[in-house]
């Protein structure tokens, strides 16, 4: 049996909020759930994974640099009152909807644990090294 080693980037794909997800990733689960391979991840990418997308995907990171657009571009007339207040209240739903994907982060990342076709392996010994091919 063929055998596919994963590590942090593929776990930040798959586990990520909807928006950030990569769907390779997810394909390459499905994959190995039916049987195409075992999938081998170093149990250190669970926290690796969940610390990366606890710092990069927070609602209010993302959303900030529309709000100062938002916030700099109505009084110069570049952007209507109306549209402020439509980007706003998509901001709003934005922001629900990245909070409960990300309070989802552990169900997520915890299901990987206990897959059938998923081993945990240990990092490699820091003696180990790739030799370069001739």
């Amino acid at each position: 049996m063929a055998h596919v080693f994963v590590e942090t980037n593929w776990l930040f794909g798959y586990a990520a909020p909807a928006h950030h997800q990569v769907p390779v990733a997810a394909d390459l689960l499905e994959r190995g759930r039916r049987g195409e391979f075992t999938l081998h991840m170093p149990g250190c990418s669970i926290g690796d994974a969940r610390k990366a997308i606890l710092a990069k995907c927070q609602p209010r990171n993302e959303a900030n640099a529309i709000r100062r657009f938002l916030t700099w571009a109505e009084p110069l007339g570049q952007i209507s009152k109306e549209d402020v207040s439509a980007a706003r209240r998509i901001l709003e739903r934005y922001g629900t909807n990245l909070s409960r994907d990300l309070d989802n982060i552990d169900r997520r990342s915890r299901s990987l644990i206990f897959l059938a076709s998923m081993t945990r392996c240990s990092p490699a010994p820091p003696h180990w090294r790739l030799e370069e091919s001739r």
